[in-house]
């Protein structure tokens, strides 16, 4: 997992973007960087294969973290789906 919190000025356009459609769905830029960091380490494994848009990812993420889907859930649930272990 993520050792510390990216702050928003250190990310790339497609990271900033993610927060941005988040910030839409949050109303709160704070809130909306603390879901991005929850599930950061979702999205670097998602990266391996392919990104999609950003507010599908900010919908999956919002919806996860609404939810109370961890990332080590959503985690687990990819590596079965790949068929290995994480």
């Amino acid at each position: 997992m993520s050792t510390r919190n990216l702050l928003y000025d250190e990310l790339n356009d497609f990271s900033k973007n993610v927060i941005d459609e988040l910030e839409s769905l949050t109303k709160d830029r704070d809130e909306a960087l603390r879901i991005y960091n929850l599930y950061l380490p979702v999205l670097k494994l998602l990266e391996e294969g392919y990104l999609e848009n950003e507010s599908l990812y900010a919908e999956q993420f919002f919806e996860a973290y609404e939810e109370g889907y961890t990332p080590e859930k959503w985690i687990d649930k990819i590596y079965s789906l790949r068929g290995r272990k994480n």
